[in-house]
């Protein structure tokens, strides 16, 4: 069986190039993963490495979780307040936006200031190819993801 063999909808594991991220609702769906990773990284001699992971948990799970870990390749997946994916803080309740663009605005500013300070003599059409390569993308790589959680939000506001 594989992870993603019985999904509907978002598939309970991601994976981009040596990134991965198992999704599960409780523990014992998140142990039926861990060990079909395990399996999967035995059937095909990659290996996972549990030191690199992390388990994100409600405080509630992580206290029956602390009695009997996850284990993936026989070690405990360790406990963390929040991990990183694909540039994207996920905490107890998913993406942590608020961090992550607080983030992109940081680097989008570190590298306006830098552009500031060596633009003074480049035209009009170089200071738009410097924009275009370097600035733009810090907030083109993730706009779909943002205008979907925005909308979601909205549609939330409107619900209650």
């Amino acid at each position: 069986m594989r992870l993603n063999d019985s999904a509907a909808g978002i598939p309970p594991s991601l994976f981009y190039a040596d990134d991965g991220v198992l999704l599960a609702q409780d523990l014992p769906s998140l142990r039926r993963l861990a060990d079909l990773l395990t399996r999967w990284s035995a059937e095909t001699g990659i290996a996972v490495n549990v030191k690199k992971c992390g388990l994100v948990l409600e405080r509630a799970v992580a206290l029956d979780h602390a009695s009997d870990p996850v284990l993936v390749c026989g070690k405990p997946l360790p406990v963390v307040e929040s991990y990183t994916y694909l540039v994207f803080p996920i905490g107890p309740n998913g993406i942590d936006f608020a961090a992550y663009l607080s983030k992109r605005i940081s680097q989008a500013n570190g590298r306006a200031s830098f552009l500031r300070l060596h633009s003074d003599s480049w035209g009009p059409a170089h200071r738009l190819r410097i924009y275009g390569k370097y600035l733009a993308p810090v907030f083109e790589y993730d706009a779909p993801l943002i205008s979907a959680w925005s909308h979601q939000n909205e549609a939330n506001k409107k619900a209650f």
